[in-house]
């Protein structure tokens, strides 16, 4: 029903978060670090955390972050392993998760929250799914040995109301704003000598993806760069970025002229950044190639 994780096969884990986010957890890790101080002051210690957010935000990383920094051993949930068509042995198993967790300190990561959190007034569901949720409210509120609660969904919407009141801290995990897009350009691409400027453009050029989207788009880009036995050139990234938001993201890049279509892209993100001089250098064409795709039916006239 569940995988451990070891602090020590989770070292140097790297999660970035957008600053708001990193505060509530560093916080979050306080709390946990003087806690004898907040027992003796007859006051509980906050011991859960919900999760939320879109998907490959980073919500699973920052549980091995936590995992690590707090020196406690990860219990994953299986979900496959929790839910059970048997009526009773969903919450049964619930019980025995929670059981372990109570019997050793622990950081207990329950994943896609939503399949066992559900409202409990869905009238497309069974009397199972009140039983479910109320085992799952009395679990959290016993546990009280030192373990942590760590619930993450992609669907808070779905969660029942008194679940929400059951954690301590409820953290939406939004996707990386343009600073922490840096970091994560800056982190999966440390071996190569990108200037801040290109980095900065990268940045500016992914606002709409996730963590995960960018790690991909990197390690595509790194592997590349391996087979054709080259340094990682700034132009790889970019035809990465681009085969990325046209299979991923429905754009009609691919329905038009693709030098035209992509010049025009990278320039309506941003004319100051995206330059005649770094779109040539994006698309590997020449920077009068460049300005020529740009003005391409659009009448500008703005010099680079």
């Amino acid at each position: 029903m569940a995988d451990i994780v070891t602090p020590e096969s989770v070292k140097n884990v790297k999660v970035v978060l957008n600053e708001d986010v990193q505060k509530q957890i560093d916080k979050f890790i306080d709390y946990y670090k003087h806690s004898n101080e907040i027992i003796n002051s007859g006051m509980d210690i906050p011991n859960s955390i919900l999760l939320y957010g879109p998907p490959g935000c980073g919500k699973t990383k920052l549980a091995k972050y936590l995992c690590e920094v707090m020196d406690l051993p990860l219990v994953v949930t299986r979900l496959d392993g929790l839910i059970s068509s048997f009526l009773g042995n969903t919450a049964k198993n619930i019980r025995q998760v929670f059981e372990y967790a109570q019997s050793i300190p622990c950081i207990l990561f329950l994943d896609e929250f939503d399949a066992i959190a559900k409202v409990r007034d869905d009238q497309n569901e069974l009397g199972e799914l009140k039983r479910v949720v109320n085992s799952l409210l009395q679990n959290i509120d016993n546990l009280n040995n030192g373990s942590i609660v760590i619930a993450a969904t992609n669907h808070e919407q779905l969660l029942d109301s008194a679940v929400w009141r059951r954690f301590n801290f409820r953290i939406n995990i939004e996707k990386p704003n343009l600073s922490s897009r840096e970091e994560l350009f800056s982190f999966f691409l440390v071996e190569n000598n990108f200037s801040k400027k290109e980095i900065f453009s990268l940045a500016k050029a992914t606002k709409d993806l996730s963590g995960s989207d960018i790690e991909e788009i990197c390690n595509k880009s790194r592997i590349d760069s391996i087979l054709l036995k080259q340094p990682l050139q700034l132009k790889q990234i970019y035809q990465n970025y681009f085969d990325f938001i046209i299979e991923k993201k429905g754009d009609t890049l691919k329905l038009t002229d693709e030098k035209v279509s992509k010049a025009k892209h990278l320039r309506k993100i941003d004319s100051k950044v995206f330059s005649y001089q770094m779109i040539s250098e994006s698309l590997g064409i020449s920077k009068t190639s460049a300005s020529m795709l740009v003005k391409e039916d659009s009448g500008e006239k703005v010099n680079a």
